[in-house]
């Protein structure tokens, strides 16, 4: 059970993080 909510939460901070990631590639791509 704990596990399972753990996971959930590093697969959200872990798609936020891509997210993040994504933008600072366009950004560049921009500049």
């Amino acid at each position: 059970m704990l596990n399972k909510f753990l996971i959930k939460i590093l697969k959200t901070k872990f798609r936020e993080i891509i997210q993040y990631f994504s933008m600072d590639i366009e950004l560049f791509k921009i500049a």
